[in-house]
């Protein structure tokens, strides 16, 4: 079986945004609505409510921060995700940091939305 044959369908849409073969309204579309395993951090005090993202170094922006996503809860798990939340898109951009960028990963692949792409769907997530 070749690789091609392998990727889910969000997998492939990385595949054809970064080779402009897609829209980024389509691309922003179907990865609101996928669900992805991400790294979380739980409160200390077990009675406290709520979490936090487990946040990795940039690739892109020295002193950057960014939580990393994947539909594969292997993958974050290598990366030493330990507690995961497995989330839709949407509702991992309405959660997040605003100064916090977003790594979409698979292996052999992956594509970064910039901390003002992930400002920019937060609010247009806000608005609707």
């Amino acid at each position: 079986m070749s690789e091609q044959a392998k990727l889910t369908e969000f997998q492939q849409v990385i595949l054809d945004a970064q080779n402009n073969k897609i829209s980024q309204e389509d691309f922003i579309a179907l990865f609101l609505n996928t669900k992805f395993y991400v790294a979380i951090h739980k409160p200390e005090d077990k009675d406290a409510q709520g979490f936090n993202y487990h946040v990795y170094d940039s690739q892109k922006v020295e002193g950057g921060l960014c939580v990393v996503v994947s539909e594969d809860d292997d993958y974050i798990q290598r990366i030493g995700g330990v507690e995961l939340l497995y989330l839709k898109g949407g509702d991992i951009i309405k959660t997040l940091h605003p100064n916090l960028e977003l790594s979409i990963v698979f292996d052999g692949g992956g594509i970064g939305l910039p901390v003002e792409m992930v400002n920019f769907l937060k609010k247009s997530i806000d608005l609707r």
